[in-house]
């Protein structure tokens, strides 16, 4: 169930949500182009690599919709109103707030010989806006107005925070994304080589049952350049951002903490347990959209079933 802090009312509502509607568009634009030629180079050939590769980029659009899906509607990682850092009995006072300078400088941390990342609740402090106790690596976000767990940055593009729980399914997203528009481009070439040139002859992928039908001033002609032309367009984006994101979940960091540099390297646990901290213990769930993260009493969730 979508939270309540990123729907806003009236004009506002509609621009925020317009980023995620344009993905859907480029979703939906996408696989039609894919699907019409994908269906010119089964009905030409009927081999096995044709079948085969159309399959495969159905299983890629299926975990591209599925990863999406909980971008947009999973919750990134409340905190709880009433938590507290349990060596600290007072409460915040109201009348305290913090500065821009003290929010963005980085709090201690403590790491014990087992590699298991502790707060420092000395230098610990609350949110100037939510009033709560703000734990490591919990930031405010002033889209949704409150404050997330281990956030990674606010997407547009899902109209969500990208946080502890929902951080695996965007790096998901984007890797299935990719994997699609590379499968598109591939099944989609012939056709669209076709029809930007014309006068090409006929070959084994363009059938002429379609020669009618695909033309560059035709409907499914336009769908089919339109969706290649957007595949070759946002692999070359998504490439970037899974080279990005997958760093810096190798170095266990996040967008903001590599933006500021406040980690300095200290929450890195080692390739292995830092992939884990996202992706989850056991490798062969990895690319698959589930398990739940472990939060502990210092709200870290450095950690996932």
């Amino acid at each position: 169930m979508k939270f309540k802090g990123c729907e806003p009312a009236g004009p506002l509502c509609f621009f925020r949500n317009a980023p995620v509607l344009l993905i859907v568009l480029f979703i939906v634009s996408v696989y039609s182009s894919a699907l019409i030629s994908g269906a010119a180079w089964i009905e030409a050939t009927g081999g096995w690599k044709a079948i085969f590769s159309v399959c495969i980029f159905h299983v890629m659009f299926l975990a591209t919709v599925v990863n999406f899906s909980l971008c947009v509607f999973v919750d990134p990682g409340p905190v709880p109103q009433v938590w507290k850092p349990k060596d600290l009995d007072h409460e915040p006072e109201e009348e305290e707030e913090d500065s821009v300078a003290e929010l963005l400088q980085p709090r201690r941390i403590l790491v014990d010989p087992q590699g298991v990342i502790q707060a420092s609740t000395r230098n610990q402090n609350t949110c100037a806006f939510c009033r709560v106790w703000k734990p490591e690596r919990a930031h405010h976000c002033s889209s949704c107005n409150r404050c997330v767990l281990r956030m990674d940055h606010h997407c547009i593009f899902v109209n969500n925070c990208i946080g502890l729980m929902n951080h695996k399914y965007f790096f998901l997203f984007v890797l299935y994304g990719l994997c699609g528009c590379i499968l598109s481009i591939a099944i989609g070439y012939p056709v669209a080589t076709r029809l930007f040139f014309t006068n090409q002859p006929e070959n084994e992928h363009f059938p002429e049952a379609f020669s009618h039908q695909l033309t560059p001033s035709s409907l499914l002609g336009l769908t089919v350049i339109v969706g290649w032309v957007l595949s070759i367009t946002m692999s070359l984006s998504l490439t970037v951002f899974v080279c990005f994101h997958g760093y810096l979940i190798s170095r266990n960091k996040t967008t903001l903490d590599n933006m500021f540099d406040r980690c300095n390297g200290l929450y890195d646990m080692g390739i292995l347990q830092n992939i884990k901290s996202v992706m989850g213990p056991n490798p062969w769930l990895w690319l698959i959209p589930m398990s739940t993260p472990v939060v502990d009493e210092h709200m870290n969730g450095y950690s996932r079933l």
